[in-house]
């Protein structure tokens, strides 16, 4: 009987220590959290960044900070920013380069 308990604890133990790896995931900013940074950071160069959405209709679309009308297209289809050309904050790769501060030093390049 206490081989039995025992092959209980264990799958319990495995099962605990994945469901707190999993809880460790780093949770990424919000696409509204990183439009306010955008457009309220007087350091960011707002006019430099590009905005990727998906269109119901035409798939995936780009428009730029400044002319995006955000009462028309939901946060959630946003999908991702580029600066300068280059991705700074994707939704499917989970790279988030404006919150850990890391879009600072390619302002500077």
């Amino acid at each position: 009987m206490t081989a039995i308990q025992n092959t209980k604890g264990t799958k319990q133990k495995k099962n605990r220590k994945t469901i707190e790896e999993e809880s460790k995931k780093v949770k990424l900013n919000t696409s509204e959290s990183i439009i306010n940074r955008l457009r309220w950071d007087s350091s960011l160069p707002s006019q430099d960044f590009v905005i990727g959405y998906l269109d119901r209709f035409l798939g995936i679309m780009e428009s730029t900070l400044e002319t995006h009308e955000f009462s028309e297209i939901p946060f959630h289809r946003i999908y991702y920013f580029k600066y300068n050309g280059q991705k700074v904050w994707d939704r499917d790769t989970r790279v988030d380069n404006i919150s850990n501060g890391a879009i600072y030093s390619m302002i500077v390049q």
